[in-house]
């Protein structure tokens, strides 16, 4: 594949090859109509830019960019209009370069430095973010003339954005009204080697995408109840499985670790005296393991 000259940008001639007959595109537009076909482009302030391979590659591009400059400014805010919390975040190279907090001045104001600019605002970027979608959150970057535009890709990415880059009135009103579901309940580590361990038949396979989509319509108060590092709390089809099973009970089990952190998951079901098992619970928790 013909590397791009720039971030953002392709080469035309590799993208699109020799010119064809026009009947054949016209079938092409038929199959792909054009509101489907492509994620919306960052635009540079004088029209849309070419079309990224991917909107990945797109949020890549803005992190390389932001990587080429020691200062520069950033908004985080909701699309929603009736939601007011915004916060505008100066990243400087005169701030100390290992202080890993964007401190608020003011609400709404905030500053950092080289650090969260370098490794923070990378991460929160490549897990939360996306080109491809309007999300609950916009990120917000000018550039040498150029507005970097992306969207939180769920619910949970928009917490996890939040959360790893300090900002509590965005934070807030994200989380604001949430209630604790009863059947999410803190994991003790006593417990975690309970029973033993199964094989993934096609016969339990149901229970598995059951207990997958129980992980992920919880992800987004997970991440609000036990994230409290950069840890991401990534979707069920990007996580590891395993079942075991006790008694009348089967757990399907997950997690994910980083150098300092480690969280793990338990989707817990019951016999339901039939033949069939029956969700019950889901428990989490998340430890430091050191630096």
């Amino acid at each position: 594949m013909t590397r791009n000259p720039e971030p953002g940008t392709r080469n035309r001639r590799s993208l699109h090859g020799p010119r064809r007959p026009m009947a054949l595109w016209a079938c092409f537009l038929l199959l792909f109509p054009a509101g489907c076909a492509r994620p919306q482009p960052v635009s540079d302030g004088r029209g849309p830019r070419s079309w990224p391979v991917t909107a990945v590659e797109e949020v890549n591009a803005l992190i390389t960019e932001l990587g080429r400059h020691p200062a520069f400014t950033f908004e985080v805010g909701f699309c929603d209009p009736r939601k007011t919390a915004r916060a505008s975040v100066s990243v400087s190279d005169s701030e100390d370069p290992r202080d890993p907090r964007v401190r608020e001045f003011r609400p709404g104001v905030h500053g950092a430095g080289p650090w969260v600019g370098r490794h923070i605002l990378p991460l929160a970027l490549r897990e939360g973010f996306t080109t491809a979608s309007r999300g609950e959150l916009y990120f917000r970057c000018v550039l040498d003339g150029r507005t970097w535009l992306a969207y939180s890709r769920g619910p949970a990415e928009a917490r996890y954005a939040a959360g790893a880059l300090g900002l509590g009135g965005i934070g807030r009103e994200l989380t604001g009204g949430a209630v604790d579901s009863p059947d999410v309940e803190p994991w003790p580590r006593q417990d975690q080697d309970v029973g033993a361990e199964l094989a993934i038949t096609p016969e339990l396979g149901g229970v598995l995408r059951a207990a997958k989509e129980k992980y992920d319509a919880k992800r987004s108060e997970l991440v609000r109840r036990f994230n409290r590092s950069y840890l991401f709390y990534a979707p069920a089809r990007d996580m590891p499985w395993r079942l075991r099973s006790a008694g009348d009970r089967l757990f399907a089990d997950t997690h994910c670790s980083d150098r300092m952190y480690a969280a793990r998951f338990r989707v817990e079901f019951a016999a339901d005296g039939k033949g069939g098992w029956t969700y019950r619970r889901l428990l989490a928790a998340e430890e430091f393991k050191g630096e």
